[in-house]
């Protein structure tokens, strides 16, 4: 279950990020070898980076493996780090660990920096205990290539982006040799800003003059991006053209590695909530969630003590309270 955990205030790891902030750790991904091979899901009470307790339930919202650990991940290649007593292990769906908790662990870390930590095509990223460095391990905890970075990625495809001192990037195979960069897509559409005004371009060219656009965003790898006008917020595509309307939502924040499902937040009188829609706008559950989190091949929802965990459809898999 590659996690992914973005949630409403913005919590850098997992795939946290508190509606309003819409952060992306990139999601770093790999294919189906990070498969996690148990349904468990990462859960808390209290306050995060406080008195918070995590511990896991599993596809029928039943507490399997109690409240517990000072901050936990998702299971991905079967393992899942958590954090006990400060430091950064990783226990199997057992709740036994494989790997001791002896990694540096910090609640600052932004989503990309904690995401590393997942295991992915059998290798993790963690920060050695004393020291600046980070090292790739395996899943037996073996120090892999032979060397520290200053800082590193999840693999993807056979690549992981590093910097070996501050300032130097570069990639790596999963031999930890150099390799050339992947290579990126451009985007047909570009936006350009200035301190007076700012316009999208095609081929060198302004576009979509005629439109009423009083605050514009760069277009995602989908062909969308966020507009705004005196309505609110809306969804266009690269004809220009509404795809969702403005005036429901006040932000969308899309899932790097699904297309098809969004999650657009809600203003309430108490609050800003969560909703997951689709490029049409149809919504897949109540709006009454305010978190959420991104993993592998589901979402988690969760406000308070109570929990939706859905497939990447939208398909509700559980709703409980914990």
């Amino acid at each position: 279950m590659k996690k992914k955990i973005l949630s409403i205030l913005l919590i850098g790891v997992l795939v946290m990020g508190l509606a309003g902030c819409g952060k992306k750790e990139e999601k770093n991904s790999s294919e189906s070898s990070s498969k996690v091979n148990e349904n468990l899901y990462p859960v808390y009470t209290g306050t995060l980076y406080n008195d918070a307790k995590w511990g896991y339930v599993n596809a029928d919202g039943k507490l399997v493996i109690d409240l517990q650990y000072d901050f936990a991940y998702g299971f991905y290649d079967g393992l899942a780090a958590v954090v006990k007593d400060g430091k950064v292990g990783y226990i199997n769906n057992k709740n036994e660990f494989v790997i001791e908790p002896k990694y540096e662990y910090a609640s600052g870390y932004t989503y990309e920096r904690s995401y590393r930590m997942n295991f992915s095509e059998g290798m993790a990223c963690v920060s050695k205990a004393g020291t600046t460095q980070n090292v790739y391990i395996d899943k037996e905890g073996n120090e892999l290539f032979g060397r520290t970075f200053y800082e590193c990625h999840s693999f993807k495809n056979g690549i992981a982006k590093v910097m070996p001192a501050y300032g130097e990037t570069i990639y790596i195979d999963t031999k930890g040799n150099e390799v050339e960069a992947p290579e990126e897509k451009k985007p047909e559409i570009t936006l350009y800003q200035s301190y007076y005004e700012s316009a999208y371009y095609k081929d060198n060219k302004p576009i979509f003059e005629d439109k009423n656009f009083d605050t514009k965003n760069e277009f995602n790898s989908f062909g969308y991006a966020v507009v705004g006008n005196e309505t609110g917020t809306g969804l266009i595509d690269t004809n220009g053209d509404y795809v969702i309307e403005p005036g429901k939502y006040s932000k969308f924040i899309f899932d790097d590695e699904n297309p098809d499902r969004i999650f657009a937040e809600v203003k309430k009188d108490d609050g800003t909530y969560i909703v997951l829609i689709d490029i049409n706008g149809k919504e897949y559950m109540d709006v009454k969630y305010n978190t959420y989190y991104i993993y592998d091949d589901t979402y988690v929802f969760k406000k308070g003590k109570n929990y939706l965990i859905t497939k990447k459809d939208g398909t509700k898999i559980t709703e409980f309270s914990l």
